[in-house]
């Protein structure tokens, strides 16, 4: 979350929507009483970042609704590195992204 909200600042979004299958951070970042989870830091960075947005919204959704989502994120965790790929797409991907729509 911390990185997606960091991309759209500095892409200079003022509205977005933010999806994600963690419930426990969805429920922190829409929480008005103070979260004392062990992830409070990165709550707090997020709440931080989220204050520059004039319209910001907050969705759960399932894994298995978003593989695309769960995919890339695993992919970020396993490299340890966070990259835009602006104009394509991973292979890894594709697979994902034609299960994810027959979905819909």
């Amino acid at each position: 979350m911390r990185n997606g909200l960091y991309l759209a600042t500095n892409i200079g979004y003022s509205s977005v929507e933010i999806e994600s299958d963690c419930m426990a951070m969805m429920e922190a970042m829409q929480s008005m009483d103070d979260y004392l989870g062990a992830d409070l830091a990165m709550v707090l960075e997020c709440k931080q970042m989220a204050m520059d947005f004039t319209k910001i919204y907050y969705k759960h959704c399932f894994r298995e609704a978003n593989q695309v989502a769960d995919s890339l994120a695993r992919h970020s965790f396993d490299s340890q590195s966070s990259r835009l790929w602006e104009n394509s797409t991973r292979d890894f991907i594709y697979l994902l992204l034609v299960n994810d729509m027959t979905i819909l």
